[in-house]
């Protein structure tokens, strides 16, 4: 009988603390004042800087997110959405959305991005390396979501809300027909796959992108989003 009321009060509680996480949630664009929390997450996600310390590493992660939400902001980044996730007690999730070098081998409808130093540190390329900024596509790339708060569908609602914004305002992205995703660990396509993304089978297995990132892409028909 004991055992039979603590299974029902730790159901209860589990409930009552998933209902709360998701009335406290907002997904919405990231803020200045945001920075300094999605730093965090993604050092909690992603890991720190190899030879730098945490602290450094978080200055540095702030130091990046703030020139590109300035850049954002100014209009020298574009399309483009840094998305924050948070709750009652701060930033518990983050995402991005931008322009990223085709899948290789898949044929899309591609766009060209400008060269300039701020889309060079996005990709994580060379200024002067001129064919790294053609045949771009729509990515949702960079989602992490903190220690604290994970299991409790955070993840998934950034993927949402990140539909939503490219499918709400389709000429700003130029109209895409898909969203794209890379991933290197095979243990999170589950999570993909659960949110809509379909496995692109063109791709060659080990192929590399124009900058040389491997992995598995994914994609989602904006279209059937939308419905």
């Amino acid at each position: 009988m004991f055992l039979l009321r603590w299974r029902r009060w730790l159901v209860r509680f589990i409930v009552v603390l998933c209902l709360k996480i998701s009335v406290c949630l907002v997904v919405s664009p990231a803020r200045l004042i945001d920075i300094p929390g999605a730093s965090d997450t993604i050092i909690q996600s992603f890991g720190g800087m190899q030879d730098l310390p945490t602290p450094l590493a978080k200055f540095v992660w702030c130091i990046t997110l703030f020139r590109r939400l300035n850049a954002i902001n100014k209009g020298e980044l574009q399309p483009h959405c840094l998305l924050v996730a948070k709750d009652g007690k701060g930033v518990v999730g983050v995402a991005e959305i931008g322009l990223l070098p085709v899948p290789p081998g898949h044929k899309a409808k591609v766009l060209n991005t400008k060269n300039s130093p701020i889309n060079a540190m996005w990709r994580g390329v060379s200024i002067f390396d001129k064919d790294a900024f053609r045949n771009d596509v729509p990515t949702l790339a960079n989602v992490a979501v903190s220690p604290r708060a994970r299991r409790l569908g955070i993840g998934k609602s950034m993927v949402a809300r990140a539909i939503e914004i490219v499918n709400d305002d389709r000429e700003y992205w130029h109209r895409p027909p898909y969203l794209y995703a890379r991933v290197t660990d095979p243990k999170v396509l589950p999570f993909w796959q659960q949110c809509g993304f379909n496995i692109l089978t063109d791709v060659p297995s080990g192929a590399a992108d124009i900058r040389g990132a491997v992995g598995t892409w994914l994609a989602i028909s904006l279209s059937s989003a939308e419905r």
